[in-house]
């Protein structure tokens, strides 16, 4: 189970995990993460991972930033734009990004 909604819902999710499965709780727009008993996961198999457990220190921040920077300046990593609004259209770009419209990003352009 992927968890990106947390507190009640994601209890009932945790609920319907298999045995053995894993239930990673990562989003919490409903207010709070999914609280799980470690031990009630241990009794059932099901093995927890959450968004803590992609933090990264200052120090592999920055590494993997410069490595980044480094291959897109070698042309080697490009942003996907997946559509162009008019500087004066911002308004219109933010409300398609609310509303998960554009794949990828938004690019507002100049004139």
């Amino acid at each position: 189970v992927f968890d990106g909604v947390g507190g009640a819902v994601g209890r009932a999710a945790f609920e319907l995990t298999a045995p053995g499965a894993r239930f990673s709780a990562h989003g919490a727009p409903s207010g709070s993460f999914t609280a799980v008993d470690p031990r009630a996961a241990q009794d059932r198999g099901v093995r927890l991972r959450g968004i803590q457990d992609v933090q990264r220190s200052a120090e592999d921040r920055r590494r993997l930033a410069t490595r980044a920077v480094e291959a897109a300046a070698r042309g080697e990593l490009r942003p996907l734009i997946g559509r162009t609004f008019p500087l004066a259209q911002a308004a219109a770009a933010h409300r398609a990004l609310e509303a998960r419209e554009v794949i990828g990003k938004a690019l507002l352009l100049l004139p």
